[in-house]
């Protein structure tokens, strides 16, 4: 303490050797009392201030003898009429938090999250409010605060920042000064009211229609449409442009012929024909014309980039319709045309004359409009008839390839998109906002049994669902659910698809099941009528979504009174554990 000026001994304490201090740090939040980090055991305590006398104690290790050593502890208040949170940060890169009750209780409903492999060090930034604000400088550094009654962990633009601080001036007010960087810049920095996507525009003068990306090239391909009109006459234009990704400009042009638009584009690598079996980054055209008479008219086109980075021309193939969808499977093209789905091969019959060969062919019911490889296997969004798994065979010994068909959904479902999401197992969307998870049994006792896509899943989304992303993200060992794939509907929302662990499907079942009998919807709509599937073949609104969790419902358990967070827990045969089923409703917000 402080006394005349003078600094004076309260209190000492010396430690022995197997209780070595590894980090400390003192509250106004926790009068009276300090909060320690030791290095044996993963221990942090809290020790009085007038005795240092121990008050309560906790291993953070989540595992016996784990290298988790706290190396950095803070004490905030985060969110408004709840008590201060204490952040530790542990040498493996995770970050453990509790609520603190009082001094002698500080370790409840923990939760953790991992923000990279070194430890993290906190800084706190007080807000307005009185609140406060945490800044975690690590690999990834994150700004920690409260928003809607949860904790946010949300990535900033300071990647490179090392020590942070506050600097609030009266010409800086709320300001926060930044130390680190390659040169040892100090940098004043204004923290925003809320998260923001950074956005770094290219003027491109037309409209873009399809997109792909080159990690190799470090460019993106955009496929555009340009209208323009002369003499009261609409002419179209469409155009294939090469982008640079640091410089984020506009490299070179590749023209499309007249009435010529592109209608889908993907990046793959292909034979780059030197006869080594070496391939070559490519970007693949699928194109249409304008027109009744044109109508039946399509080309692919395979381009590559120059070593000037330009875009030049290896080899076209002129198709009798329009190209609607492009993928890969085993090195080859597969494309979707108007009524067929034709696997294509880059062949170099010399060194310079590459061309485009049909290998294998397959007649869809009505039009595909989407495709989805996996191995050897081809998942087809048909127009009408839903969705149809194909097989593509190599030829061997002089026999030709072949492309057939080993399993379809057997309903009439208007598919717009579908993508595999599991083993076997695939996401499909219609045209009329449903969402269904097909499943293929290929272990099916007879033989029909594995031609049969069965719905394991189905709800309504409301959105007709545009384009589906699978994605491919490495679970932590107790996720309760793991993303699986984007959606992207008609109406400009992005939604997240996650498959949910097998021993939590029934818990979250419930509790959906339990928090749409107690909270209401605007206007009064029954759950089961809000997300039952509904097509014009069958009206699932009285069932409800089959074995479809909506996590937005899930999550309004966190806006419930204590008593009905209690009520829920009875439902779902979680009595007396509120605060674990309400961290793992926290971490399923943490999501997105």
């Amino acid at each position: 303490s402080l006394a005349g000026g003078d600094v004076q001994v309260q209190a000492q304490r010396t430690f022995g050797i197997g209780s070595q201090v590894s980090c400390i740090t003192l509250s106004q939040s926790l009068p009276g009392a300090a909060v320690v980090g030791f290095w044996e055991g993963s221990k942090v305590a809290t020790l009085s201030l007038q005795d240092l006398s121990e008050l309560a104690a906790q291993s953070v290790a989540e595992e016996e003898g784990s290298l988790a050593v706290p190396r950095s502890l803070l004490v905030a208040r985060i969110l408004a009429d709840q008590p201060p949170t204490l952040f530790i940060g542990l040498a493996d890169g995770n970050v453990v938090t509790f609520s603190i009750l009082s001094p002698q209780q500080p370790f409840t409903a923990r939760k953790s999250i991992i923000l990279g492999t070194q430890q993290p060090n906190f800084a706190l930034l007080p807000r307005a409010d009185g609140l406060e604000n945490v800044f975690a400088t690590c690999e990834h550094p994150s700004l920690i605060y409260g928003s809607e009654g949860r904790m946010v962990y949300s990535a900033i633009t300071a990647e490179d920042a090392e020590c942070v601080t506050s600097f609030s001036a009266e010409a800086f007010p709320g300001a926060i000064a930044l130390a680190g960087g390659a040169e040892g810049e100090v940098k004043l920095a204004i923290v925003d009211e809320e998260r923001t996507t950074h956005v770094q525009t290219l003027h491109v003068g037309e409209t873009v229609r399809r997109i792909a990306y080159s990690a190799e090239l470090r460019a993106f391909g955009l496929g555009t449409i340009k209208r323009t009109l002369r003499a009261g006459t609409e002419e179209v234009v469409s155009h294939f442009k090469l982008v640079d990704e640091i410089a984020f400009q506009e490299l070179h042009t590749y023209p499309l012929n007249e009435d010529e638009l592109v209608e889908c584009v993907m990046r793959c690598e292909l034979d780059d024909g030197s006869g080594s079996g070496s391939t070559a980054e490519r970007f693949v055209l699928g194109t249409a014309y304008l027109g009744e008479q044109d109508s039946m008219r399509g080309r692919i086109l395979v381009l590559e980039v120059t070593e000037e980075r330009k875009l030049k021309l290896v080899t076209e193939f002129a198709l009798k319709g329009a190209c609607k969808c492009l993928a890969m499977c085993q090195g080859r093209i597969v494309a979707a045309l108007v009524k067929t789905v034709v696997i294509f091969n880059l062949e170099y019959q010399t060194a310079g004359s590459p061309q485009l060969v049909k290998k294998a062919a397959y007649r869809t019911a009505t039009a595909p409009l989407d495709l989805s490889v996996t191995g050897s296997t081809i998942a087809v969004t048909d127009l009408m008839k839903s969705l149809s798994l194909l097989e593509y065979k190599p030829g061997r010994a002089g026999l030709p390839d072949t492309l057939g068909e080993i399993a379809r959904h057997f309903e009439t479902v208007w598919g717009t998109a579908a993508a595999n999401v599991s083993e076997n197992t695939y996401l499909e969307s219609d045209a009329e906002g449903n969402l269904i998870v097909l499943q293929h049994d290929v272990n099916g006792y007879s033989a029909d049994d594995r031609r049969r896509l069965k719905v394991v899943s189905e709800m309504l989304l409301g959105e007709m669902v545009n384009r589906i992303l699978p994605i491919s993200v490495q679970p932590t060992p107790n996720a309760l659910v793991v993303p699986r794939a984007f959606l992207a509907t008609v109406d400009g929302s992005l939604h997240l698809f996650a498959l949910i662990a097998p021993g939590m499907q029934d818990l979250l079942i419930r509790l959906q099941n339990a928090i749409a009998e107690r909270v209401r919807s605007p206007g009064y709509v029954p759950f089961s009528k809000f997300r039952g599937f509904r097509s014009g073949v069958r009206d699932m609104g009285e069932e409800g979504p089959v074995r479809f969790v909506d996590g937005e419902c899930v999550e309004r358990f966190l806006d419930c009174g204590v008593e009905v967070q209690e009520e829920v827990c009875k439902e779902v045969r979680m009595e007396g554990k509120s605060e674990e089923l309400r961290g793992m409703v926290e971490g399923l917000r943490r999501i997105h």
